[in-house]
């Protein structure tokens, strides 16, 4: 809500049988960052200096399963290679940007917290979570938290 999708970032919605959610995302609902021109940015308001950005993200390899063969589930599962070769990575980065203040952060391909700390004066920011590296597959988006410190 209130995000602004660009570089073919979009928000996708997996079969509720995989559970690629948890308590925080009840939504269901998830970004997917698929090359290093996609991004998600949100407008903030911080009341204080200082600003605690939590995300939740996972660096998305397919299910390597025959259980489920429904056209749903084409996009997240594979009944043959998953796409990780040898001396390959199962990991990710993403940029986190609060108004030209950069910091690159890792992303696994399990659900990661990525945890940042930005000194900010009082008022209107926007915020950026782009896609760092590039890869075969997505980086999901789970769920964006912005506090005040």
């Amino acid at each position: 809500e209130g995000v602004t999708l660009s570089g073919g970032a979009e928000i996708i919605t997996p079969p509720a049988d995989l559970s690629l959610k948890s308590n925080c995302n009840s939504s269901g609902k998830l970004v997917a960052l698929s090359s290093m021109t996609s991004a998600i940015k949100k407008n903030f308001v911080s009341k204080s200096n200082r600003i605690a950005i939590r995300i939740t993200a996972q660096n998305f390899f397919k299910f390597a399963t025959t259980r489920y063969s429904a056209a749903e589930h084409e996009d997240y599962v594979t009944s043959g290679h998953i796409g990780l070769e040898p001396n390959g990575y199962d990991y990710a980065y993403i940029y986190v940007i609060v108004d030209g203040a950069i910091q690159k952060k890792l992303v696994w391909s399990g659900w990661t917290e990525a945890y940042c700390v930005f000194d900010l004066p009082k008022g209107n920011h926007m915020l950026t979570i782009q896609r760092a590296t590039e890869g075969n597959q997505p980086i999901l988006i789970h769920d964006i938290s912005v506090q005040d410190i």
